[in-house]
């Protein structure tokens, strides 16, 4: 029996067969991929929402943004074992609306933050008690607040420290009208002295008083808004005798504005940015007219232009204060002990940072006015550039580290501010809430002294 050749034709339908199965094949590996890449796609959507809040829970225990870096030898942290990159730490913030903030801004903004790996979440306000509350209650890791707060913050036993020294010797001046006959502070018995609201004035003057054997109580003190203080050698009428401080006309610029030493909530602030120290609140006005005084203690910024224009004659100069008082007038860094305690590293790298930025604001002022101009402006407060250059001239920041004479000059500012009633006592031991580790790091690293505080 003979084989039959098959048709060409049946060659053809088999070939048309597997081509179509084929075909199937591909369409259903298509759909396949295309339904697999769409549900890798739906991962990477969802994959973020899953992350942050992870990051969210983690930034609330105080641990990274992504894997805990370890410490090496030098103190420096380390990023994850596999040589990528270390992850960066967030950072809260805070500080004043005026010119107390310029080291933390030319840190954020001129990368020095960035530079020690560092997420800064800034925020400005308008007193120096909300930045108190949140140091205290630990919403704020560091934060910048004049040294009067600082002090009473201590007297309130707060849990936070100072750990390093944003600025200091700030420019104060002692001016009184030509016709008052004060050319020395003995003269100031029985007179009128004005000073800003929160002034950091007050301790010096206290101290200066002493110095010729004075107390407050021989004068008296008149607190009146920066507004006012321009008009303050104009007639008035019958002035009301205040031989204390009027703690309810500080504005709540910081602790202690209700006489207890004790953080205040900030509601009394008006909330109102001004040239960056005080904020506008109740005025002594002494009777009709403007507030009368026959002396003025404040910072040259103030007192300069009184003197310029002939209202005022120059009674001690800033050199002068400085000389007859020793005085420095550190503006502390602070930040909350559960910080300090349970991450060491991220306060030696965020000191790093301030100290870089003070570095850089004594290299370049005038980019740092500008800087500060800028963060004015934002807040509500237009100055020219040639004003606010000379504010930044008004204060050194050259130095990190709380020397010894620097917290001398803080207790002796503190036995001041209790002779002057605004806490109820001098701090039993301001050292105890000094925390000198982690600039004094930063001042011996480049000799060689590398060791850093515990991490």
């Amino acid at each position: 029996m003979t084989r039959r050749a098959p048709r060409s034709g049946g060659g053809i339908r088999v070939a048309a067969v597997a081509g179509a199965a084929m075909a199937r094949f591909a369409l259903v590996l298509i759909v396949a991929t295309a339904l697999m890449a769409a549900l890798a796609l739906a991962g990477l959507l969802v994959a973020p929402t899953a992350r942050a809040e992870s990051l969210i829970a983690q930034q609330s225990a105080g641990e990274t943004m992504a894997q805990t870096p370890q410490p090496d030898a030098s103190g420096t942290a380390t990023g994850p074992a596999t040589g990528t990159e270390a992850p960066k730490r967030l950072m809260r913030v805070a500080y004043s609306s005026g010119w107390d903030a310029l080291p933390l801004i030319v840190a954020i903004e001129r990368g020095f933050f960035d530079g020690q790996g560092l997420i800064a979440s800034p925020m400005a306000t308008g007193s120096a008690a909300a930045v108190v509350n949140s140091l205290a209650v630990g919403s704020t890791d560091l934060g910048v607040v004049p040294q009067r707060t600082f002090i009473a913050m201590a007297a309130a036993d707060l849990p936070v420290k100072a750990v390093a020294v944003a600025s200091w010797a700030p420019q104060m001046q002692l001016v009184a009208r030509a016709e008052a006959g004060i050319v020395r502070v003995a003269d100031l018995a029985g007179r009128r002295i004005a000073l800003t609201q929160g002034s950091a004035g007050l301790a010096p003057l206290v101290r200066l008083l002493d110095l010729s054997a004075l107390r407050p109580a021989d004068v008296t003190l008149r607190v009146v808004s920066v507004g006012d203080l321009a008009g303050v050698f104009k007639a008035a009428g019958p002035a009301r005798d205040r031989s204390r401080i009027d703690l309810s006309g500080m504005g709540g610029s910081g602790p202690g504005s209700r006489g207890t030493g004790e953080p205040d909530t900030g509601e009394q602030d008006t909330g109102e940015p001004d040239t960056g120290k005080q904020s506008t609140g109740e005025q002594d006005m002494g009777g009709q007219g403007a507030v009368a005084a026959d002396a003025v203690f404040e910072i040259a910024h103030f007192t300069g232009p009184m003197v310029a224009s002939g209202r005022a004659v120059p009674v001690l100069g800033p050199q002068d204060v400085a000389t007859s008082l020793g005085f420095v007038g550190a503006m502390p860094v602070v930040a909350n002990d559960r910080v300090i305690a349970d991450n060491p590293g991220l306060v030696r790298r965020a000191v790093a940072a301030i100290a870089d930025a003070q570095a850089y604001i004594h290299a370049n002022p005038d980019d740092a006015a500008r800087v500060l101009r800028i963060f004015l402006h934002r807040q509500g407060v237009r100055a020219a550039d040639g004003v606010v250059a000379r504010w930044v001239g008004l204060q050194r920041y050259d130095r990190t580290a709380w020397t010894a004479a620097a917290i001398e000059d803080l207790a002796y500012n503190a036995w001041a501010l209790a002779e002057a009633g605004v806490i109820p006592a001098e701090p039993a031991d301001l050292t105890g809430f000094i925390d000198r580790r982690f600039a004094e790091y930063e001042r011996h690293a480049d000799a060689g002294k590398t060791r850093a505080p515990d991490e």
